[in-house]
């Protein structure tokens, strides 16, 4: 199933809304944005990602799925 998300990058305040499967894992995301989104370029760098609305901690290695992430999350890159 796809589903939309925001990945934000706090340190500069970028932003991007992207489409995904929820079967597709955090980290396999994170390398397609660190190589084609300007601000997210060190994104692939990250082990966790958290999520902005009750800062829970998600290992990169999870799928959407896994993790509970349904469309209108936002993921912080840090």
């Amino acid at each position: 199933m796809k589903i939309m998300i925001t990945i934000t990058n706090p340190a500069n305040s970028v932003g991007y809304d992207i489409q995904i499967d929820n079967k597709q894992t955090i980290k396999t995301t994170l390398k397609v944005c660190s190589e084609n989104l300007t601000g997210l370029e060190l994104a692939d760098t990250c082990k966790k990602v958290r999520l902005w609305d009750g800062g829970k901690q998600i290992s990169v290695d999870e799928t959407y799925e896994e993790a509970g992430i349904y469309s209108g999350a936002k993921l912080i890159v840090e």
